[in-house]
Formats: structure tokens, sequence, C-alpha cells
């Protein structure tokens, strides 16, 4: 069975994909978000990478940026949004399962005048994935949920809550060494605010060293 390294992510929870005979990955992702709070979609587009560090121990990353320039349908109201994430996993002979920590920084523009707001804390990951017998076609799923924010978005907000978020994706790749395609579909919620939810098909073109 092909080792199938996922770095999810929300935003991915991420999909690099490797096989056992290659050490290690990198891969361009797009993932298209749309958000139901926004009233708005963008392409978020960025890179993963993966490094094997022994037989089931790996280390993986992912960075993904990307703008909601009609947002409500406001001129001239714009969101820029950034992920990044960093994982360690350890793969099990069905399950991947790692500890890491997320990032995100959201810029919120309106008629020149710009606010930063950041998200950050640790996460928890699991997933699987396998090929369809001796075929290069496979599936993969993967989760992570980031389980406390430490950062300063919810500071001007008359609450104690903060980001958590949770990522699920899910989908199909194409193992052709040592490169790797994967099609899927990408949700990420936050637990404590209503409707702010990031969703759509997302798709990774990857290099395996």
């Amino acid at each position: 069975m092909k080792k199938l390294t996922l770095c999810m992510m929300t935003l991915a929870f991420t999909a690099a994909l490797t096989s056992s005979a290659l050490a290690s990955s990198i891969a361009g992702k797009v993932w298209y978000a749309d958000c139901k709070l926004l009233d708005d979609a963008a392409l978020m587009y960025g890179g993963t990478a993966s490094l094997s560090l022994s037989e089931n121990l790996w280390i993986s990353g992912m960075y993904l940026m990307g703008t909601y320039d009609d947002v409500l349908g406001l001129s001239g109201l714009a969101w820029d949004s950034a992920d990044g994430e960093a994982l360690l996993g350890y793969s099990f002979p069905f399950v991947d399962v790692g500890v890491g920590g997320r990032y995100s920084l959201w810029t919120l523009g309106f008629l020149g005048a710009e606010e930063e707001y950041q998200i950050f804390g640790p996460m928890a990951y699991i997933g699987a994935g396998s090929s369809f017998g001796d075929s290069p076609l496979g599936w993969y799923v993967g989760g992570s949920y980031m389980f406390k924010d430490f950062g300063d978005a919810d500071d001007s907000e008359d609450t104690d809550d903060g980001f958590e978020h949770y990522n699920i994706e899910g989908g199909l790749f194409l193992s052709l060494e040592p490169v790797s395609l994967t099609v899927g579909y990408r949700l990420k919620e936050y637990v404590n605010l209503d409707d702010l939810e990031f969703k759509g098909i997302t798709a990774t073109l990857g290099f395996g060293f």
C-alpha cells in the first residue's frame, strides 16, 4: 500500500502525496474556498512540502493565500487571507496521526484602511488513504482540529470565544512516480462562529524526490 502523507488544513487542512520510495515531496495547491458569511469566494493558492524522517515518521507543511475582493457585495471592501501549518506525523499501517500548529492572518481592507487579525494555536491530525489495488489511482481523507486559539482575532469582540476550527478534506489521487495529482473537496469551519465556514474543490500537483 502506498504511503500517503496528507497535510490538511484549512484551510486544509493540505494534501502532499508521497510513496514509500520517495522520501520527500513538494506540491502546488489550489482551493476554491467559498464563504457563506462573506457572501464571496476566493481562489486560495500556495504549496505543500513533506519530508520523511524515518520509515514511519514525517514532517509536512502548507501555506495558502488568497483575496476575497467582493465581500458582502460592498465596493472597496476586501479580505486577504493567509493560512500556514506545520505537522509532525506518524504512519501506522492503516492510519496517519500527527500534531502541529496552525497560523492564519486576516487583513481586512476598506477604502485604503487596513486591520489585521491573527489566529494561531496547536492542532491534531488524523488521516488515511490507499490505492485501488495495484492501480495508480486511490483515495484519501483527513482532518485536523485547532483546539486552542492564542491569537488576537477576537479581541475586538464582546466574547471570550476563540477561533478554534477544524479542516476536513477528502478526494482521489493519481500517483505516477515521481508526479502525483489530487482532486478533492475541503471544508474549514469555525466552531464558535455561525456561518464562518469555507468550502470548495481543491487540487494539488506534486513532485517526489
